[in-house]
């Protein structure tokens, strides 16, 4: 029995979580408040995985292009780490690939999180031709 109650308020939430995404695309940005209080149930639970969707949204946001000279210490295999590229701190490396790093680093014009990928030489190289 709390296995059909459970697998029904992962349902009520996932559901909810689409609504909520499907207004934000069309650009209605619904209250967070106003929103979850309609799924009393599962409120809590449903605030958090929200707030979890749009802090992803942030960072995709926050993703941009950089001079690729800005990460040459990247691609000699140099760690970033605590360094200082133009207006960003780079704070931990997130991701790692065949293509370059990617770092978790601070805005610090914008006072946020965002993500940095740097690429590896001869990609950046063959992407400019």
């Amino acid at each position: 029995m709390a296995d059909r109650i459970n697998n029904n308020k992962d349902s009520v939430i996932e559901k909810a979580l689409k609504e909520f995404v499907d207004e934000y695309l069309r650009g209605q940005k619904p209250d967070i408040e106003e929103f979850v209080r309609k799924y009393p149930d599962c409120e809590d639970l449903l605030r958090q995985r929200i707030q979890n969707l749009l802090k992803i949204d942030t960072l995709f946001d926050t993703l941009m292009q950089m001079d690729e000279s800005d990460f040459d210490a990247t691609s000699n295999g140099l760690d970033l780490i605590g360094k200082k590229i133009g207006g960003f701190e780079i704070e931990e490396i997130i991701g790692r690939g065949g293509m370059g790093v990617v770092y978790l680093a601070h805005d610090t014009k914008l006072d946020r999180s965002v993500a940095l990928k740097s690429m590896r030489a001869e990609l950046q190289a063959s992407r400019s031709q």
